[in-house]
């Protein structure tokens, strides 16, 4: 039997699946696309849809949270009720940091990215992970295959 004690899970497999390089947009991580933006960034978890997201690295993120977040709880076997709320917060460092992609040393940002949701309940639950963000360089990064062999098609 599920319990609402496995949303703490729930937003720890949402935040590793989400913040992977599987999250790409045109083959490349999407979130290097979204560098100069990712201060202050919301996303209500709860909606259903944002609409068209084929055109904007910001709107595909978006929505590939959504879509993130509703496989994990579906995953769990949570029924949607028990959320009265859900969120993802995106903030980046104001110290830029060196990191590297690639095995090439860049400049880049640690992004912090805070999962948190209220029961029905209210009882809430956060989970935080922070990585280290390059702004997009296709000099420097890597397109993924998936996106070379839908190109091909």
């Amino acid at each position: 039997m599920t319990s609402r004690r496995h949303i703490k899970g729930v937003l720890w497999n949402f935040l590793g699946t989400f913040t992977s390089r599987y999250s790409d947009f045109d083959g490349y991580w999407v979130f290097g696309f979204l560098f100069e933006n990712l201060d202050g960034m919301k996303i209500d978890l709860l909606t259903t849809s944002i609409g068209n997201t084929s055109a904007m690295p910001s709107d595909f993120a978006r929505q590939l949270a959504l879509q993130k977040f509703a496989e994990q709880i579906a995953k769990a076997g949570l029924p949607r009720i028990w959320f009265r709320e859900a969120y993802l917060e995106i903030s980046k460092s104001s110290e830029p940091v060196f990191g590297v992609v690639n095995g090439l040393g860049t400049s880049g940002s640690n992004i912090r990215f805070l999962a948190r949701a209220v029961t029905d309940l209210g009882r809430a639950y956060e989970a935080t992970v922070s990585i280290f963000v390059a702004p997009h360089d296709p000099k420097v990064e890597l397109r993924s295959a998936r996106a070379t062999e839908h190109d091909h098609r």
